[in-house]
């Protein structure tokens, strides 16, 4: 799949064990610091929708796994995902088992040094993501 461009904007804090060790299923355990990511993405000239556009913003949790054959495998677990399109929610949750629903996603708006992105629906706001202070990264 070919994404003409992805802007992500994320925040990772440390959370409470007892609030993130609810949202893991078993098999996944904590790691030894409970971290959990806010992000927000913008996808710009989405090959698969033909050029179209979309947003992202979503919550995840890092975990382990410790498995029969894999052992201590550290990575995150979505607790859930809130897509502004139709076709990507229903690719990513009945075909790769995310958990995603709707949600109105803006752009990434900016303000001096200021980036925010707002998610909502029917007027009911989910969350705001907001950063300043930002350094881009290299290609």
């Amino acid at each position: 799949m070919h994404y003409g461009q992805a802007t992500v904007l994320s925040a990772t804090f440390l959370s409470a064990v007892a609030a993130v060790s609810r949202v893991l299923p078993a098999p996944l355990q904590l790691p030894e610091e409970p971290l959990v990511t806010v992000y927000g993405v913008m996808c710009r000239n989405v090959a698969w929708l033909a050029g179209k556009d979309y947003n992202i913003a979503a919550v995840d949790v890092a975990c382990v796994f410790d498995g029969e054959v894999d052992r201590n495998v550290h990575g995150s677990f979505c607790v859930v995902m809130w897509e502004n399109m139709t076709e990507p929610i229903l690719g990513g949750r009945d075909h790769s088992g995310v958990p995603k629903i709707y949600a109105s996603i803006t752009d990434f708006q900016r303000r001096d040094d200021t980036c925010s992105m707002a998610v909502s629906h029917f007027g009911h706001p989910i969350f705001d993501l907001s950063a300043s202070g930002r350094t881009p990264l290299d290609n």
